[in-house]
């Protein structure tokens, strides 16, 4: 094997190893915000519960009652919503950063 070749396969492995490490996170970043709307969902059918014992054991007279389950029921699946987005934004530029980052490493290791 010439030492040019070694070099370069150097380099590419160089390049891969830090393009891992880079990016190790980013899948449970994006794993995360997939999995956040259900969890808003599962606070949305708990708050519906609520309001439906509400109404079970009161009736529809228990205003109270049923706008606090509502009000439950809405605010988990506005969490869920944005918090998912906001996973997706930081994961998209997370990604773009570590794109441009390992760009600039290949530059440095003269790689094609």
């Amino acid at each position: 094997m010439k030492a040019s070749s070694a070099l370069e396969l150097l380099r590419r492995y160089l390049a891969s190893a830090y393009e891992v490490r880079l990016r190790c996170g980013l899948p449970t970043i994006r794993m995360l915000a997939a999995i956040l709307p259900a969890m808003g969902l599962l606070g949305t059918v708990s708050g519906m519960i609520k309001t439906f014992d509400v109404v079970n054991l009161f009736g529809t007279g228990n205003a109270r009652g049923m706008a606090d389950g509502i009000s439950q029921a809405l605010i988990t699946t506005m969490a869920g919503l944005v918090t998912a987005l906001s996973g997706l934004y930081f994961s998209a530029n997370l990604d773009a950063r570590a794109e441009k980052e390992l760009e600039r490493f290949k530059r440095r290791l003269h790689i094609r």
